[in-house]
């Protein structure tokens, strides 16, 4: 697998103020936009289970920069909805 990148917008289809997670990629999108804060809603389960081939087999990254020099941490709002997002090689 190669670099994931996703090439949509996340969007608010039902007008409160979170932009909706529906995939892995848009997941990994919120990367994108670590300076604003900014909220978001998982919608529904989703299987990440692929993204072990993502980045040249780094698989997914993590959430936020925490890379000395460069910590830049995650401050938006994520709202899970009871739902869950699940890698199965996760905990081996």
């Amino acid at each position: 697998g190669g670099k994931c990148s996703y090439k949509g917008n996340l969007r608010d289809m039902n007008n409160n103020g979170y932009y909706e997670i529906t995939t892995c990629a848009e997941l990994q999108s919120l990367n994108e936009n670590l300076y604003a804060i900014v909220n978001y809603e998982l919608l529904n389960d989703i299987d990440c289970s692929d993204t072990k081939n993502w980045n040249n087999g780094a698989g997914f990254e993590p959430i936020g920069k925490m890379n000395y020099p460069s910590w830049i941490p995650f401050l938006g709002t994520f709202e899970g909805n009871n739902k869950s997002f699940c890698y199965e090689d996760y905990f081996e």
